[in-house]
């Protein structure tokens, strides 16, 4: 039984990451990163002020990383309800800048707790929301009618 609920779960996420048109491979990267700059982010605020590594603020890290895990989601649903065909490459490449943002802060970590040095933050988050609002602006603009 244990066998069939989990190749049945198997076969619902690879329904789903097909119609999200989004790569596991890719998925399951930005995952690991995601998993890997958590524990970072906390070995580095224990480094820099102990004081400040709290339960509360674990909780709100993992939260915050959570939310990220669903960008991509998000972006499918919301374009795909507004009536976009195909927007792999459109998420292959929000994919793409989210990987290399979480790897830009794995490597900020790493050089902290090394050399006890700060890299400037880079916010690809903000990047992405940013230019799914203009899609989605852009979409409202041209496809809704002024005089109603």
């Amino acid at each position: 039984m244990d066998f069939l609920r989990t190749v049945l779960a198997s076969l619902s996420l690879a329904c789903l990451f097909e119609y999200f048109q989004i790569s596991q491979e890719t998925t399951t990267i930005f995952a690991v990163l995601l998993i890997i700059d958590f524990i970072l982010w906390v070995i580095h605020a224990y480094y820099s002020d102990k004081q400040s590594v709290t339960s509360t603020r674990m909780w709100l890290g993992l939260g915050k990383k959570a939310l990220r895990f669903t960008i991509p989601f998000s972006v499918v649903f919301i374009l795909k309800g507004i009536g976009f065909k195909e927007i792999g490459f459109l998420n292959s490449s929000i994919m793409s800048i989210l990987i290399a943002s979480e790897g830009y802060s794995i490597l900020r970590h790493y050089v902290y707790i090394q050399t006890k040095k700060e890299m400037s933050e880079m916010d690809a988050i903000e990047f992405v929301l940013n230019k799914v609002i203009d899609i989605v602006k852009n979409y409202l603009t041209n496809n809704t009618k002024t005089n109603v």
